[in-house]
């Protein structure tokens, strides 16, 4: 093997490492803001479903609303 040849042979072997790389790379991002945002989605379902009960104590009775209208 020639200089030049050696060089190319080294230069192929970088991009493949510098590609591999940029996938891994890729994929732990992808996971990463997968998993931030099904969090974030859990995290509103979850509050909102600890909301509704207490939406529904807040509304009167309906003793206190057959008062309200016969009165």
């Amino acid at each position: 093997m020639n200089a030049s040849t050696q060089a190319s042979a080294w230069g192929d072997v970088r991009v493949a490492e510098a590609a591999q790389i940029t996938v891994v790379l890729v994929l732990c991002l992808t996971v990463a803001f997968a998993v931030f945002f099904l969090g974030c989605n859990l995290l509103l379902r979850a509050e909102s479903l600890a909301a509704a009960p207490a939406q529904g104590e807040r509304r009167p009775s309906r003793e206190a609303e057959a008062a309200a209208e016969g009165a």
